[in-house]
C-alpha cells in the first residue's frame, strides 16, 4: 500500500495486516470518538474510492460544503497524527501522472 506525501512523493507503506492498520488508526486517531469514525469514513471514500462530495453527503447526512470541511479536517489531523518516519522509502512522484 502507498500514500502520497505533502510534496507529492509517494510513501510506501510497509506491509502487514488490515486488522493492524485499523487498530493503529484506532488507538492513535479515533479515540473513542463516533464522530471521528464518520469523519474518517467520509475521507476514504473521497480519497481512495473517489465518491463525489454530493453522494458522501447523502451517505452521510451532510451538504457537499460540509463534506468538503470534514474531508480537508480529517486529512490535516492525519498528517498531523501520522509523521513519515524519516527512513520510510518515498518514491518521486511521475511528473506526466499530474495533471
Amino acid at each position: 500500500m502507498s500514500m502520497i506525501n505533502q510534496e507529492g512523493g509517494k510513501v510506501v507503506l510497509p506491509r502487514q495486516d488490515p486488522n493492524e492498520f485499523w487498530s493503529l488508526i484506532e488507538k492513535h486517531y479515533i479515540e473513542g470518538d463516533e464522530t471521528r469514525w464518520r469523519n474518517l469514513a467520509a475521507w476514504v471514500l473521497r480519497e481512495q474510492a473517489g465518491w463525489p462530495y454530493e453522494r458522501i453527503g447523502q451517505a452521510l447526512g451532510h451538504d457537499r460544503g460540509h463534506v468538503y470541511r470534514i474531508v480537508g479536517q480529517v486529512q490535516d489531523e492525519m498528517r498531523k497524527t501520522f509523521r513519515q518516519p524519516a527512513d520510510w522509502p518515498v518514491q518521486s512522484p511521475d511528473k506526466e501522472e499530474r495533471p
